[in-house]
């Protein structure tokens, strides 16, 4: 079963899976100074491009403009980039890679910076993997990165820590971002109680540049991306379980398979990027279990599990059309049992007589993988396959064998 879904998932992977990533409506501008209105291949980018594909029109074959002879492009009049050479620091944040210095290393490079607001004070951001930087322009000034980071301290004042060598780095923060802003966006209206208190945030950034270019009463742009009406779903997610369970012990025991219904509840979100085509999800859901054995010579008798169950996800999206895609997902699921057992016929203490319960490892934690089909953004239909779990866990002779795979209709109520 586990090859046959590998086989299919990977089947589904080799599909064309760009139909959502559409061309629109856009231009660009050339070294020259010449305006190309185009169609451009909308990536939604989360890390900044260095290249785009066009289309003179619908027709026609695309073509790639990279970032040496492009200025500036547009699409959608949401995105938009423009090229600059700037000093960038690309220090990381992760601890064990703090260097001990508090000002930037800058490195001068060649980018298309993504415009968050244009005006008299413009601000732009740079994204590429975990790291992010924010820069900004006054007038026909030039780019400047506004500077945070963090960085190590090793200065201790405390005598008795220097002489015997027991001091401990700290972890400091070079905010100079807010006296660049407190010195070039100077307004009435606007103190440097305004500023204090500013995080290296997109979301505060924005704030300030927005709330700088009204106070100077000039026209400006703020570009917002555009979130789709179902960042967020609810999913009401009826199943048929296939499980099987068998044993080793003081014997083998196959409980052979059963299908058995089972309940959960999805809580979606679209992560806004890449067109919508990602998300994250958890789905409480409640499972169960129960099979008698019938051979009357086997010391198990029966099993009865039952069990709330969260598997914690990630799907990727295949858009077939504007109603239809196919997705992958995956991740682990946490269990936890209620009043499971399995019923041990002990003949060692009095044949056919006395019944123990065997215990159940009361927490779960497994692997899940699943693909389907999604319409509408309304219903859909999923396949899961779950990994092997060993319910006897607490045992060191006894060995289970609990299997099985899903398949889930949804129901979209959000």
């Amino acid at each position: 079963m586990k090859t046959k879904l590998l086989i299919i998932a990977l089947s589904i992977l080799s599909l064309n899976s760009y139909s959502q990533i559409k061309f629109e409506a856009g231009y660009f501008i050339k070294n020259t100074g010449e305006r190309i209105d185009c169609l451009i291949r909308n990536v939604d980018w989360k890390n900044n491009p260095t290249k785009f594909k066009y289309k003179l029109s619908e027709e026609a074959e695309s073509i790639t403009a990279v970032i040496d002879d492009v200025r500036e492009f547009s699409v959608t009049d949401h995105i938009k980039y423009e090229r600059f050479t700037v000093n960038i620091d690309r220090t990381s944040d992760l601890t064990s890679e703090l260097r001990e210095v508090r000002d930037p290393k800058f490195v001068e490079e060649k980018l298309f910076l993504r415009f968050l607001v244009e005006g008299e004070a413009s601000l732009y951001k740079y994204e590429d993997g975990n790291l992010i930087r924010f820069f900004f322009k006054m007038d026909n000034s030039d780019v400047e990165q506004l500077v945070y980071l963090k960085y190590k301290s090793v200065k201790d004042d405390n005598f008795f820590n220097v002489k015997y060598k027991r001091t401990r780095p700290k972890i400091k923060e070079n905010n100079l971002f807010k006296s660049q802003i407190f010195e070039n966006l100077k307004c009435d209206q606007l103190s440097f109680s305004n500023i204090e208190n500013l995080q290296y945030k997109e979301n505060e950034l924005v704030t300030y540049f927005v709330k700088f270019n009204s106070c100077k009463g000039v026209a400006f742009n703020k570009f917002e991306k555009e979130y789709g009406k179902d960042m967020f779903n609810i999913v009401l997610r009826p199943r048929a379980n296939f499980y099987s369970f068998s044993y080793e012990g003081a014997g083998a025991v196959d409980f052979g398979s059963e299908v058995v219904p089972g309940f959960g509840v999805e809580f979606e979100i679209i992560l806004p990027f890449n067109n919508n085509k990602w998300s994250l999800f958890i789905e409480p859901s409640y499972e169960y279990f129960k099979s008698d054995v019938m051979p009357t010579d086997a010391r198990i008798r029966r099993m009865d599990y039952a069990a709330v169950e969260i598997p914690v996800g990630i799907r990727h999206y295949f858009f077939l059309g504007p109603k239809s895609k196919l997705f992958l997902a995956g991740g682990v699921a946490f269990g936890k049992d209620f009043n499971s057992k399995i019923d041990y016929l002990r003949t060692d203490i009095t044949p056919n007589a006395l019944i123990s319960d065997l215990e159940i490892d009361g927490t779960q934690e497994f692997f899940f993988m699943a693909f389907g089909y999604n319409f509408n953004n309304r219903v859909s239909i999923e396949f899961r396959q779950n990994s092997n779990r060993n319910l006897l866990s607490n045992y060191q002779t006894r060995i289970s064998d609990f299997k099985g795979y899903s398949i889930i209709v949804g129901y979209n109520i959000l």
